[in-house]
């Protein structure tokens, strides 16, 4: 039987078929540096992409989870420092291209620190954050829109990697040519820190 490396490589070289879901769990696999360049062999910017990858592996642990999961332990103030980081960058962004955001990108935002249980049903709602989502997800779409399969499933293998498109995007921002620093979203992400984006308030739990 192939291993899940094997089939990424057949793809790649044409010799098989496969639906993009099926490498999920390419880069929890194989994680290694040797098995990292194998992966990303041929795509333009390797190395950059490469680096970022072993950079976001590194920063957590499969241990206890399907998913790669942070590191705990940032302290409240670091954590709401990074999440108005990237909270500015999202406004940047938003309002450079027309998409939605609820307050001009000066504006500082009222910042509260809840539980994860209070902000995960959060995540579903049609709030400003679901917006924002809509807006990048829209915009890399497009951006990408004639790149070839191949990349597209390497987009999927990095969102397996932690079941977050913003950290794929991240990894992946050498091949991206939009100008929105994911670095932001990494640096808050590696810190164990989840936002919410609503009409007057930042929501952050750790």
């Amino acid at each position: 039987m192939s291993s899940l490396l094997d089939d990424w490589l057949a793809y790649r070289q044409g010799r098989a078929d496969f639906d993009k879901s099926h490498f999920l769990g390419l880069f929890k696999a194989y994680p290694g540096d040797s098995q990292l360049s194998r992966i990303l062999s041929g795509f333009p910017q390797a190395l950059a992409i490469q680096e970022r990858a072993r950079q976001v592996l590194a920063s957590g642990s499969l241990e206890h989870s399907l998913y790669l999961l942070p590191t705990p332990g940032t302290d409240q103030a670091r954590l709401k420092s990074a999440a108005l980081e990237w909270w500015h960058e999202q406004a940047r962004f938003c309002v450079a291209t027309g998409g939605p955001w609820p307050e001009q990108p000066d504006w500082q935002p009222q910042v509260q620190c809840v539980s994860r249980d209070e902000l995960y049903p959060l995540l579903q709602r049609d709030v400003p954050n679901a917006w924002v989502f809509e807006h990048i997800a829209d915009a890399l779409i497009d951006d990408l829109k004639d790149a070839d399969a191949q990349v597209h499933a390497l987009l999927e293998a990095l969102y397996g990697i932690a079941a977050d498109y913003y950290l794929a995007w991240y990894i992946a921002t050498p091949l991206i040519a939009l100008d929105i620093d994911f670095s932001r979203y990494f640096e808050f992400w590696r810190q164990g820190g989840i936002s919410v984006v609503l009409e007057d308030r930042l929501l952050v739990a750790g």
